[in-house]
């Protein structure tokens, strides 16, 4: 399914859901500002189709040759040449993101276990379901659904297991893992009492390893909890067609406890 194909599906994603974590407001805000494309988004993105769509990886995304100064009619005209050429749905990427993909894509597919993980499933699988305790349509793009687990592919630039765990957790990943797994429960895709949810984190920084890591039930119940009262807010402001910000009346601004109580810091503001 296309991306636009995908984004006319009247139910709410992670994606949009999770700006609830910080306000309402936000998740109305971005509804009509889109977040801007990063090159970290943009890497992330192509990971995931070089793993888990490599023939649409090889054929869809290029590199565009060198056809020297480009201010010469000849580099010119073999550059027009070149792109009249090539297929309306190709996608030109520069070489530097071609090769550190490449790099990512064949590290991850090198992996025993991941090679296990990714069989007898499906990628980039797209699921709609109802939130039965609020009636919230739901949908998700699943990286990777298989008969008794879902995978989910993130890029990372960890370094350690213990900062991908931070990193998990100060991202809502369980929040996201859980509501991505009970959409697949809700679907018919998973059978609830046999379900898993494996991260497959992938370096994107020397020595581009890959850790297949399994998600703890004890975390996922957290993200459950965390997920629902997000839907449950949502439900409410979309009920009351009311979208709060940070601070809908005066609020306590208690201080950090490294506060300090010397000399005012300079910081060239004046209030």
């Amino acid at each position: 399914m296309s991306a636009v194909d995908y984004a006319s599906i009247d139910a709410v994603n992670w994606s949009t859901l999770v700006h609830l974590a910080t306000s309402a407001k936000l998740l109305e805000w971005r509804r009509d500002h889109p977040r801007e494309d990063t090159r970290a988004l943009r890497i992330g993105t192509l990971i995931h189709c070089a793993v888990l769509e490599p023939e649409l990886w090889a054929t869809r995304f290029i590199v565009e040759p060198d056809f020297g100064d480009g201010r010469t009619k000849a580099a010119k005209e073999a550059r027009a040449a070149w792109r009249a050429s090539i297929d309306a749905d190709a996608v030109i990427i520069d070489a530097d993101e071609h090769a550190l993909v490449s790099r990512c894509a064949e590290a991850a597919l090198a992996h025993p276990a991941v090679r296990d993980l990714l069989r007898g499933g499906h990628g980039e699988e797209v699921l709609t379901w109802h939130d039965e305790a609020t009636g919230i349509a739901c949908k998700g793009r699943l990286d990777y659904v298989a008969p008794a687990y879902v995978v989910d592919l993130k890029s990372t630039r960890a370094e350690t297991l213990d900062q991908l765990a931070r990193e998990v957790a100060a991202r809502l990943y369980h929040g996201q893992l859980a509501f991505y797994l009970d959409g697949a429960v809700a679907a018919r895709r998973l059978h609830p009492l046999s379900s898993q949810v494996f991260v497959v984190a992938i370096q994107t920084v020397e020595p581009f390893d890959v850790i297949p890591a399994r998600i703890q039930v004890a975390d996922l119940e957290r993200g459950r909890a965390l997920y629902r009262s997000l839907l449950r807010r949502y439900a409410e402001c979309r009920a009351a067609d009311w979208w709060p910000g940070l601070a809908p009346g005066v609020v306590d601004l208690p201080l950090p406890a490294w506060t300090p109580s010397g000399e005012p810091e300079q910081t060239g503001d004046d209030w």
